[in-house]
Order: C-alpha cells, then sequence, then structure tokens
C-alpha cells in the first residue's frame, strides 16, 4: 500500500515536469510549422487556381477559333462559358492575393487575369484578322508565359520551405516519441500496483482497435453515435458520401450537421418517432453534404441494447442515387447482351408491319379504278412510319436511352394501329375496336405504345387458331388509393386502360406468371423468340404504367394495360 500511495504522486509529477518542458519548446515550433504550413497551402492554392485559369483560358480561345472557322454556334456557346468560368477563378485569385502569405504568387496578378479575358472576348467580336485580333493573340501568348513563370516561381518557392517544415516536425514528432517513452515508463510503475487492472485495459484495448480496423475496411458509410447523438467514429465511406472528414465530424449530432429529413408527407412525423425508439429501424431519408446537395439515402439504424440501456446507435447509409445508377448499368449489360436475339423479335413484329404494305402495293399494281388508291398509300405510309418506328426502337434498345414523350391523342394511335392490324388477321377473325368517348391524354412515345398493343394483339391473334373476336376497348379508371397488379404497384390517380382480349385457348396457370419473362414462348419453336411481352412490359413500366392479366383456359385472354392519364 506504501509504494501505492507515492508511485501515483510520483508519476504525476514526473509526467507534469515532461509535460511543462514539452509544451514550451513544442508550442514554440507549433506556431511556426502552423505558419509555414498556411503559407505552402495558399501558394498551392494560388498556384491550382491560376492553373485552372489558363486551362479554361486555353478552351475559351480554342472554341472561338472553332467558332470563326466553322461557324458552329455551340463552340461559341461554349466559349462564352468558359469564360464564365474563367471569370470565377478571377475572383478566387483576387481574393488569394489579399490573403496569400507566398511573396511569389503575387506576381501574376488578378488585373492579368482580366486582360485575358478581355482578350479572348476581343477575339470573339473581331472574327476578321486584323490588329485587336492580333494584339489580342499577343496579349494571351504574354499572359500564358507570365502565368508559367509564376507557377514555376511557387513552385520553388514551395521546395524551399519544405526542408524547414520538416525538421520542425521532427522536432514535435521526437518530442511526442519521448513523451510516449516517458509515459511508457511511467505506467509500467504503475503497473506494478495494478497489474490485474492494465491487464484488462490491455484486452479492451486491443479490441476496440480490431473492431475499428475492420470498420474502417468497410467501403460503404458507416458512423456510431453515443447515447446522446454525438458521433464517436465515422469512417472513409461516410467522408466520401457527405464530404465531411471525421475530425469535423467527432462529438458533433450527425443528424442535425446532415439536416436529416424524412420527407414532407402526413407519414413524415410517424417515421420520426420511430427512428428514434425502434431498435432496429430501415427506411429512406435526406441528407445534405458538405456542398448543401440534397442526396437520396437508404439509412440503417441499431440501437445497441443491454436490456434496458442504449450504449450506442450504429448507423448505415447507402447512396440510392449511386445504386439506381450501378443497376442502370446491370440493364444496360443484359441489354446489350440480348440484343442480337431482340433483333429477330423486331423482324417479327416488321414482319406483321410490311405485310399491309405489301398487299397494298399488289392492289395498287392492279390499276382498278374501283380501288381506293388514296386509303391505299395512306396505309403504305403508315405502315412505313410504324417501320421506321420499330427500326429506332431496336437503335434506342441498343443505345440504352428512352423514346421521347410527349402528349398524345390514345384514340388516334389506336385506329392508326387498327388499320394496319386489320390486313395482318385471318377472315376467320373478328377485329373489335371501341374507344371511350372523351378520352384524356397519355404522355409517352407513339411508337412504343404501337408497338404494345400489335405485340399484345399479335399474340390474342395467334392464340386464335380456329378463329374468333380480337377485341381492344378503352376505358378510364381512377383509383382512390394504391392498387398492386401484376407486376407493379399503382399510386392513387387516374389511369387509361387499354384491353386487348382474344377468344383463344387462353394461358395455363403454371404458365402466366412466366409470360413476361425473357425468351419464354409457348408458341413452337421458330414461331417467336419470347421478347415480345417482355419488350412490351418493359415499355410500359417506362411510361409508369402497369399491366393486368386475366385468362380462363379454353375461353380466351385478356390483357390490360393502364397508363397514367394528363
Amino acid at each position: 500500500m506504501s509504494a501505492e500511495r507515492f508511485l501515483f504522486p510520483a508519476s504525476v509529477a514526473l509526467t507534469l515536469i515532461y509535460t511543462l518542458g514539452s509544451l514550451w519548446i513544442g508550442v514554440r515550433r507549433i506556431d511556426d510549422t502552423d505558419r509555414l504550413e498556411r503559407r505552402i497551402e495558399s501558394a498551392r492554392l494560388y498556384r491550382n487556381t491560376l492553373g485552372d485559369f489558363q486551362r479554361v483560358i486555353s478552351s475559351a480561345t480554342t472554341r472561338v477559333w472553332r467558332f470563326h472557322v466553322t461557324g458552329n454556334e455551340v463552340d461559341r456557346a461554349l466559349a462564352q462559358q468558359r469564360l464564365s468560368d474563367a471569370t470565377d477563378d478571377v475572383m478566387r485569385l483576387a481574393d488569394l492575393e489579399q490573403h496569400s502569405l507566398s511573396e511569389s504568387a503575387l506576381r501574376f496578378g488578378s488585373d492579368t487575369a482580366q486582360a485575358s479575358l478581355q482578350a479572348v472576348r476581343r477575339i470573339i467580336q473581331h472574327p476578321v484578322q486584323g490588329d485587336d485580333q492580333l494584339e489580342a493573340t499577343e496579349t494571351l501568348k504574354r499572359n500564358r508565359d507570365h502565368a508559367n513563370a509564376v507557377i514555376d516561381l511557387i513552385d520553388q518557392d514551395i521546395e524551399s520551405v519544405k526542408p524547414l517544415l520538416s525538421r520542425h516536425r521532427t522536432l514535435i514528432r521526437s518530442l511526442l516519441v519521448y513523451g510516449q517513452l516517458v509515459m511508457i515508463g511511467l505506467l509500467a510503475l504503475i503497473f506494478l500496483t495494478q497489474q490485474a487492472e492494465k491487464r484488462l485495459r490491455s484486452e479492451s484495448g486491443k479490441e476496440q482497435l480490431r473492431y475499428t480496423t475492420l470498420l474502417s475496411e468497410i467501403p460503404e458509410p458507416i458512423h456510431i453515435e453515443d447515447p446522446s447523438g454525438a458521433v464517436v467514429y465515422w469512417n472513409a465511406g461516410a467522408e466520401k458520401l457527405f464530404g465531411i472528414p471525421a475530425e469535423q465530424m467527432i462529438g458533433r449530432n450527425a443528424d442535425s450537421v446532415l439536416d436529416l429529413g424524412f420527407g414532407d408527407d402526413e407519414q413524415a412525423s410517424g417515421r420520426l418517432q420511430h427512428y428514434d425508439r425502434a431498435k432496429h429501424w430501415n427506411g429512406e431519408v435526406w441528407a445534405k453534404n458538405a456542398a448543401g446537395k440534397s442526396i437520396h439515402l437508404e439509412r440503417r439504424r441499431t440501437r445497441v441494447m443491454d436490456g434496458r440501456q442504449c450504449h450506442g446507435v450504429v448507423v448505415l447509409d447507402l447512396d440510392l442515387a449511386e445504386r439506381k445508377r450501378l443497376q442502370a448499368v446491370d440493364r444496360r449489360r443484359q441489354r446489350l447482351e440480348s440484343l442480337g436475339t431482340l433483333a429477330s423479335g423486331i423482324a417479327h413484329d416488321l414482319n406483321n408491319v410490311l405485310t399491309p404494305i405489301l398487299m397494298s402495293s399488289k392492289m395498287l399494281a392492279r390499276h382498278d379504278p374501283k380501288i381506293n388508291q388514296d386509303a391505299l398509300i395512306d396505309t403504305i405510309t403508315q405502315g412505313a412510319s410504324r417501320a421506321a418506328g420499330l427500326i429506332d426502337q431496336l437503335l434506342t434498345f441498343a443505345r440504352g436511352g428512352e423514346g421521347q414523350h410527349v402528349d398524345l391523342d390514345l384514340a388516334g394511335v389506336l385506329h392508326d394501329t387498327e388499320t394496319i392490324l386489320r390486313r395482318t388477321l385471318k377472315p376467320s377473325i373478328r377485329l373489335c375496336l371501341e374507344v371511350a368517348d372523351a378520352m384524356p391524354m397519355i404522355h409517352g412515345d407513339e411508337t412504343e405504345i404501337s408497338q404494345v398493343v400489335m405485340n399484345l394483339a399479335i399474340n390474342a391473334r395467334d392464340a386464335m387458331t380456329d378463329g374468333g373476336t380480337l377485341a381492344i376497348r378503352t376505358s378510364v379508371q381512377e383509383f382512390s388509393k394504391e392498387r398492386l397488379f401484376s407486376f407493379t404497384p399503382l399510386p392513387p390517380g387516374r389511369y387509361v386502360r387499354i384491353e386487348v382480349s382474344d377468344t383463344g385457348h387462353g394461358i395455363a396457370p403454371e404458365n402466366r406468371e412466366r409470360i413476361f419473362e425473357p425468351f419464354f414462348s409457348t408458341k413452337e419453336r421458330g414461331q417467336g423468340t419470347g421478347l415480345g411481352l417482355s419488350t412490351s412490359l418493359g415499355i410500359i413500366k417506362s411510361h409508369r404504367g402497369a399491366v393486368e392479366v386475366k385468362s380462363v383456359p379454353g375461353e380466351g385472354t385478356t390483357i390490360a394495360v393502364l397508363l397514367p392519364a394528363r
């Protein structure tokens, strides 16, 4: 007990003596180090800004000359944009000149930068070579050489300061190392009297270090909060996502710093209360990064409990925008893999479109005065337009883009499709088109909508090998709450409903959930690729619509397409 009584005060006294001595030396060197670091940082910032300015000016000049040669207004617009960017750089240069600690950085000057801007503007205003243009070109060349020389001076200034900064850092590091050695010695003395306690602390420290190392290796954004909500750990993934370094987040409330939001709907308040109380919480939130940009996140929050006591909170954030981008890349890859097969499916649709064109051409060749030649020519024109549209869809599929969506009169689209469709049907199949009065407009791509109706109608035709009735009907439906259809939930609202029904053999129950799968087909080999319905489903989803399938084996099938009304 006597040793314990004196060892601890002695260790405190020795630590205090060493701390005061180190503080006296270290404070002087830390101030010098801070000054040198700020000098280097300001010089680098000025150098980088000057370099950016020179690159923007060079790009603007190139665009101006290209505009004078080609006359392309895009180049002129881009040059003006570059000048706007360069103006921002000039403002930054002027600000940096007032606060810069590097004398070499002041040798260029924002006035010189303004002269470069004016030179580019004169070149834009004087496309014909003359004195103004020659003077502007010479000014740009002179200022460019001047900027390069200033950048070299800044680099020399930085290199000259580095050795002195290194010596200061070495001294400070040495003080820290010696301090650690002293502390190790003092702790060794205390360890003699408190061996058991130190052993437990050592094991606890190792566990904490191991878990911290594991968390730091995880690329996903993770942070840990204490029971009060203050951040105690902020990994590299969180730094990358939000642009806020760990040292700025430790000890602060992450939800406040990130301006966390739960939406502005009626359920937001309930989600917030559940968020604070739940042991496990998973949902979508909105946060702001260091630049103030809003980020849509999926947050997974777990409270670490010991009985009823909370010891902390572990939070995982996933960037939904990045996830959607990766999903789009996957869809693009799958689209390209199936492009060759899709071409044959489009060829099948093209054959359906070309059939009435060929028939109309043959009828025109008869020169029969009883034939309505204008109607036949109109049929050929419409069919050719549909064929061109199908080819465009193939190209759109290959590029991974979307068609052009405009406000459409669905009645006109269906009547045009009916004209082409009638010439692909056997005499034993009766086509019935019923369009409701005062149909609202929809927002979509005419070729894609026509392709969907054609695909559904052709499948209905093929299901009626012995003839029957193919009916296309439209109506308007309005939902007061969310409705779940075969493949997609639809939010409340008003929708246009397009039904394509047949009196064929129907769809077997075991096949009903698979008919929209790519490459799935119940037709004989050579009669279909299995891509018509899967392509149609993709088009419907891109129009924010849904599909409903009803079928009775032996009686027929009705497939309804629901699209948002304008």
